[in-house]
């Protein structure tokens, strides 16, 4: 499963200042009640948006190769926001993030102009999530609940990489695909992990102030 840490932030003259970080079982984002309205004023949907435009520029350059060039995506909080789960549970299990996938709750964010462009440019589109591949029916019907279609690839995380980081995980299965032939001219995910370890090309770091994964 993933390892979550939380990030304690608050508004200070209008910015962010970054704090210890705390394991999930300390869920202390409900204190922090200017985080979660920045979330659900619109200002970070704001923000969002004006960081996917960025990115659709730099696609636009990139030259595709049909069948070959490929861009990588990860889910929560890159494609998919969960901040109603987050605002509303003060402590973490197992079963929480299964009950939330199973109850198709996630609603697209902005960056599904990201998505949208990407397909349309012809990319193929390689979907990476950390979410156990035990939620892969699940997660499919949520993707097409919001929009989600005409990705190439879904990969939920298998049994033997359940114990592993994320980072390790992911960049496993980036590896595979290049060496398949594809090219991966972008990844796009929220944390560092989701990109690290190569075989990633440009980097299309989405932010989250809500968790970090190793």
């Amino acid at each position: 499963m993933k390892i979550k840490y939380l990030l304690l932030l608050f508004f200070v003259n209008l910015s962010l200042i970054f704090t210890n970080a705390f394991a999930q079982d300390e869920f202390l984002l409900s204190d922090y009640k200017d985080l979660l309205g920045y979330y659900n004023s619109g200002g970070f949907d704001n923000e969002i948006n004006d960081i996917s435009d960025h990115y659709i520029s730099l696609l636009q350059n990139i030259s595709v190769t049909e069948g070959k060039s490929a861009i990588v995506f990860d889910l929560d909080e890159t494609l998919l926001s969960n901040i109603k789960l987050y605002e509303r549970n003060t402590e973490w299990y197992d079963t929480t993030w299964s009950n939330w996938v199973k109850g198709l709750n996630s609603f697209a964010m902005p960056t599904k102009k990201i998505y949208d462009f990407a397909k349309e440019k012809g990319f193929k589109i390689i979907l990476i999530t950390g979410s156990p591949d035990t939620l892969e029916e699940y997660i499919k019907e949520n993707l097409k609940r919001n929009g989600y279609d005409g990705y190439d690839t879904l990969i939920c995380r298998p049994p033997q990489f359940y114990t592993t980081t994320a980072l390790e995980y992911k960049s496993h299965f980036r590896k595979l695909f290049s060496e398949s032939g594809l090219t991966i001219e972008a990844n796009c995910g929220d944390q560092y992990s989701d990109m690290g370890g190569g075989y990633s090309g440009i980097f299309m770091r989405i932010p989250n102030y809500i968790y970090y994964i190793k």
